[in-house]
């Protein structure tokens, strides 16, 4: 039985999961959004997850982190925007 895989189902995680799409021989792939990712390797129902750094952080689960494998940026991201209707 393959392990499962649980990854952001964002555009910049892309790099790291496109070769693991099916068919592989490696991993059973699922996308979520961020916090879902955690919520299920939390619960077990995946046995790998990208998750955000902050839910790493805070788990009572002892995580291991992959090394030179994450979704980062040097610089302002830009991707958080804040839109609303009043002045």
């Amino acid at each position: 039985m393959k392990p499962s895989l649980g990854a952001v189902s964002f555009l910049n995680s892309r790099p790291l999961t496109i070769s693991l799409e099916p068919p592989n021989d490696f991993f059973d792939l699922s996308y979520d959004l961020p916090a879902v990712c955690a919520t299920r390797l939390q619960a077990g129902e995946v046995d790998l997850g990208l998750i955000p750094a902050i839910e790493y952080a805070r788990s009572p689960m002892p995580y291991a982190i992959v090394p030179q494998v994450a979704v980062g940026c040097c610089g302002a991201v830009l991707s958080v925007r804040i839109f609303l209707h009043d002045p």
